[in-house]
């Protein structure tokens, strides 16, 4: 049982092997990141940012869009307004009816 297995020296040389490899290629790793960050490579530039677009491959103007939001937003006060107008007018006509209603059974009762 024993003679298949691995001794603990020998495991602890592949594991401290595999460790100095594995640092090495992530040393290689961020030295190659800088290098291209330094030759000016930055994929977060300003001028990418400026003619960017969105997820439909469509150019986004900042502009157009703050303007159409902002008529949007006015177009929906404008459609509140008119349903709060709307139910004042109902509210009117119920409690007209309602008055109406009330003399009328007065009436029947004299």
């Amino acid at each position: 049982m024993f003679a298949k297995s691995e001794s603990i020296v020998d495991v602890k040389k592949r594991i401290i092997d595999r460790h100095t490899k594995m640092t090495a290629l992530k040393k290689k790793h961020n030295s190659e990141k800088e290098r291209l960050n330094s030759q000016g490579k930055n994929q977060l530039s300003k001028k990418s940012n400026e003619n960017s677009s969105n997820q439909l491959g469509l150019k986004i103007r900042k502009n157009e869009a703050t303007e159409y939001i902002l008529r949007n937003k006015n177009n929906t006060s404008h459609s509140a307004k008119s349903k709060e107008q709307n139910r004042a007018i109902l509210k009117g006509v119920r409690t007209n009816r309602r008055f109406e209603l009330q003399m009328k059974f007065r009436n029947m009762n004299h």
